[in-house]
């Protein structure tokens, strides 16, 4: 249930609410259901293996491709530590990168932070 919670949500973000693609991938896991119960348990544990498996290649090429982004923002975030201060994600930084802002806004810190 879980994997079809994020496989879902992986559509939705790149579909945008394409109906067809939802149905379609809906139909598909119904079927990988009905034929994971058809299988002796081996079975099954090697598929998930090799699904997993291709997840973890999807993972680490998104990382490559964002190995630029993610050494700028250590970099900011080590600077900001040698600096002494608190380290705070400042998405004004880094506007090429079209970050929504609004989701990086936050309060000032008081005294008791």
């Amino acid at each position: 249930m879980y994997n079809y919670y994020l496989g879902e949500n992986a559509l939705n973000f790149f579909s945008e609410e394409n109906k067809k693609l939802f149905n379609g991938f809906r139909v598909l896991t119904l079927a990988l259901v009905l034929w994971g119960s058809m299988q002796d348990l081996g079975t099954v544990f090697a598929f998930a293996d090799v699904t997993m498996g291709f997840l973890a290649l999807v993972n680490l090429a998104a990382l490559a491709l964002l190995y630029k982004v993610g050494m700028r923002v250590m970099k900011d975030f080590d600077q900001q530590m040698e600096a002494g201060v608190r380290p705070v994600f400042n998405a004004e930084q880094f506007s090429d990168l079209k970050i929504d802002r609004k989701a990086w806004m936050f309060d000032e810190p008081t005294q008791d932070d």
